[in-house]
């Protein structure tokens, strides 16, 4: 445990279909915690997940949490973790090393998983099983996290450009748009 270098992303909110709901919290102290949001009793814990900062947040998607750690820019462990299912404990599904991100949070959707790394590598690959889909550069670096709106996504850079990419089994870039000033924060 990483006592010394205690680092949070946001909390989700996971439920399965006729279970209860659990707020999933991702540390590089404890790795990945869940809640009871109703009475804060915890419910099970993944520890020695990162051994370094979670900065991002955890998302969940197709049965898995999925969520990364990194440091200086540079993401070092993602990890889907399949949450403990009756009698089984939790286990990692797959994980990445390396083409990761530190800051921003990946984005699944439609049983894709965008992954946006702080140095502006854009990864597609399949949700439940980390098979790669495509992969590209864009030219900046990112501390946003990539959001979806009627099958693209929006990607705003540090210097505030905004890249559309479909979202797709394809690469395509549809447009890039500038908002005239920094941005550090993901558009909701």
């Amino acid at each position: 445990r990483l006592a010394d270098k205690v680092s949070y992303g946001t909390p989700c909110l996971w439920q399965e279909a006729g279970s209860l709901a659990e707020l999933i919290f991702a540390s590089s102290s404890h790795g990945l915690t869940s809640v009871n949001p109703l009475n804060g009793t915890v419910n099970w814990d993944c520890t020695n997940l990162f051994s370094s900062r979670v900065v991002s947040s955890p998302i969940t998607s197709d049965g898995l949490i999925i969520c990364s750690s990194g440091e200086g820019g540079v993401g070092r462990r993602l990890v889907a973790l399949r949450p403990p299912l009756g009698t089984n404990p939790p286990g990692i599904v797959y994980e990445f090393r390396t083409g990761i991100p530190n800051v921003p949070s990946p984005l699944a959707k439609d049983g894709r998983l965008y992954i946006l790394c702080d140095n502006g590598l854009l990864r597609c690959v399949r949700t439940a099983t980390g098979d790669s889909i495509w992969q590209e550069r864009l030219p900046d670096r990112f501390y946003s996290s990539p959001v979806w709106a009627e099958n693209r996504l929006y990607l705003t850079s540090k210097t505030g450009a905004v890249f559309v990419v479909a979202a797709a089994d394809k690469y395509q870039l549809l447009a890039q748009n500038t908002l005239g000033e920094p941005s550090f924060a993901s558009p909701a």
